[in-house]
């Protein structure tokens, strides 16, 4: 891989993330129904590799950007890449919810509820957005709202300022017994993501190499590392072991064929990470009444996420909710 702006290696991870996320909550709703089989809790180190991708990309994307120009142009972007997709899944959602209310065991619809999934408003007793991953989202728009005032200082500073403001807030929630939204140490993972530019855009050395195998080796003992030690830290527990990956993946050469699945995988992530909140459930319900077996219902499941979520990437996200060529198509 060279450094270049199309960074193969991040969305290699991008498509990692997913897929360890996938494999997460297939096994827990799996086991949740009653079968026998091992929940692969290090799957939820995907969200943490998402936390630390997204950190390095905004620092990345926005090294150009300055000023109140720059803040309105990040802003805007922002907006463009996350909220269609994810208002597009939440009112899907709710729109099922009040059609179905008794087919979802562990979701009501409440409208107040929608409104603040749609605003990325944390609820005050901690309950999660009508999309329950969506969680995430709202500590992206936490850090992008952080990140934002940073785009008035010069690129030398931002990186101060925002673990400054991240660790003051952080300190203040716990000593003052804030919302635990902000007690969570998942906040730091972002700026790890920011250390990982900086590697990147001055140390980082082509010559470095590691091979592809090897890596994926090294994924394998860090998620059994991950699986069988508990630490109550989550920064500490997940995102570190994280950030190791994501720091060596820079150095390899993807160029087989898992590679390049990775690779397509990731740049349909997002609506695969969205989508699979509603193709999960659906599917795995379908596979049961079947009889499927735990590990061919993990496997079955996965795969039927990955497809719906491609699909949605091509149509929906690619297209539909894709305001350029919205623009582009009515004015040709």
């Amino acid at each position: 891989m060279t450094k270049s702006n199309k960074l193969t290696s991040i969305q290699v991870m991008r498509g990692l993330a997913v897929v360890l996320v996938l494999f997460f909550h297939a096994t827990e709703n799996l086991v949740a129904k009653g079968l026998n089989g091992l929940v692969l809790n290090s799957g939820q180190a995907g969200v943490d590799i998402f936390f630390i991708i997204s950190g390095f990309i905004i620092f990345y994307s926005a090294r150009n950007k300055f000023g109140l120009v720059g803040m309105t142009d990040f802003l805007k972007g922002r907006i463009q890449r996350i909220v269609p997709n994810y208002w597009f899944y939440t009112l899907s959602f709710a729109i099922l919810l009040i059609i179905f209310p008794d087919k979802f065991e562990r979701s009501v619809f409440d409208f107040g509820h929608l409104l603040h999934s749609l605003f990325f408003i944390h609820m005050i007793d901690n309950l999660p957005p009508l999309v329950s991953l969506g969680w995430t989202l709202n500590y992206e728009v936490y850090f992008y709202l952080i990140f934002l005032f940073s785009i008035l200082l010069s690129t030398r500073y931002r990186l101060g300022f925002v673990l400054f403001m991240i660790f003051s807030i952080f300190i203040l929630a716990n000593n003052i017994g804030l919302n635990l939204f902000y007690r969570n140490d998942v906040v730091f993972e972002f700026i790890l993501g920011a250390i990982l530019y900086l590697y990147y855009s001055k140390v980082y050395r082509e010559d470095f190499k590691i091979s592809e195998i090897s890596f994926y080796m090294l994924i394998l003992v860090v998620a059994y590392f991950i699986g069988n030690v508990n630490i109550e830290s989550r920064f500490l527990n997940l995102g570190v072991p994280s950030f190791i990956i994501m720091m060596l993946s820079l150095h390899v050469d993807f160029i087989s064929k898992l590679g390049w699945m990775l690779e397509k995988i990731g740049e349909g992530s997002y609506s695969i990470y969205l989508s699979h909140a509603i193709s999960m459930p659906f599917v795995i319900k379908l596979l049961l009444l079947f009889g499927v077996g735990f590990y061919l219902s993990m496997l079955l499941s996965i795969i039927f996420c990955l497809i719906v979520g491609l699909c949605a990437y091509q149509v929906f996200e690619k297209r539909f909710l894709d305001f350029s060529w919205w623009k582009i198509k009515t004015t040709s």
